[in-house]
């Protein structure tokens, strides 16, 4: 699901709470300081998972969301 967010671009131009009403309230964490939400995903796909996934998405000036991205830490 994270995938299709990214790549179909279903976030991008929605509000902080319109995000949240879509995916819930994030975890807490100390991931990606200066993103606005950060979402865990699991553990990262591949072979050996060394690392964990997130969805990290940043609001622009409007207080809307600018940027969507799957990052690992």
């Amino acid at each position: 699901m994270a995938d299709w967010l990214v790549i179909t671009h279903r976030l991008d131009g929605l509000s902080h709470r319109e995000v949240v009403d879509l995916l819930g309230n994030p975890p807490p964490h100390d991931k990606f300081r200066g993103a606005g939400l950060v979402y865990v995903l699991g553990p990262e796909r591949g072979f050996i998972s060394i690392d964990y996934e997130w969805l990290v998405l940043t609001f622009g000036k409007a207080g809307t969301v600018e940027h969507v991205a799957i990052q690992t830490d």
